[in-house]
Order: C-alpha cells, then sequence, then structure tokens
C-alpha cells in the first residue's frame, strides 16, 4: 500500500516536470523571438534622405506638441517598444533639415 502510493506520487511529480520542462521550451522560444532586433527602415542610404513616412511620424508628434528636441528620442523610444531600432541613428537637429 505505501509502495503504490510512492509509486503514484512518483508518476505525478514525473508528468509535473515533464509539462514544466515543455513550458520552459517554450519560454526560451518567446525569448529568442522576442531577442531578435530588426531594423527600422527610415533611412535610404541612396538618396542619403528619411523616408516619408518618419517624416509624417515627425508631423504627427510635432502636432501632438512634442517639443522638436525631444522627436528624436520619443521615435527611438517607440521602436524599441517594438523591438526595433532605426537603421541609421539620429539626432534631431540634423534630421529636421534633411527633408527632401
Amino acid at each position: 500500500m505505501h509502495v503504490d502510493r510512492l509509486n503514484n506520487e512518483t508518476k505525478q511529480k514525473s508528468e509535473d516536470i515533464d509539462i514544466l520542462h515543455e513550458r520552459i521550451i517554450d519560454l526560451e522560444t518567446q525569448i529568442a523571438n522576442l531577442n531578435k532586433i530588426e531594423n527600422a527602415d527610415i533611412y535610404d542610404e541612396k538618396s542619403k534622405t528619411y523616408n516619408t513616412n518618419l517624416h509624417s511620424c515627425v508631423y504627427s508628434l510635432l502636432d501632438s506638441n512634442v517639443a522638436y528636441e525631444n522627436v528624436g528620442s520619443v521615435i527611438t523610444a517607440v521602436l524599441k517598444l517594438v523591438n526595433k531600432k532605426p537603421n541609421k541613428l539620429f539626432f534631431f537637429f540634423f534630421f529636421f533639415f534633411n527633408w527632401v
């Protein structure tokens, strides 16, 4: 009777360990996916200009009363939220005078 109870407990613990092991594998996969940082193509190296999507974003931020000095850091922070980084780092002063 005591041996049967121990066998059942051992079986249950083994099943629990298998479930936890599967969960660990799932979490490791999620972490690997989150760690993949993609570039946000905001700058065209050929024309040496920032793209029109970024221009629209800047206008929207300025229209929402974000100070022009903070636009670059706001864009970088938001890109970081979605695991992206700008393909070219910029300071807003240089960015502002690089419209086409």
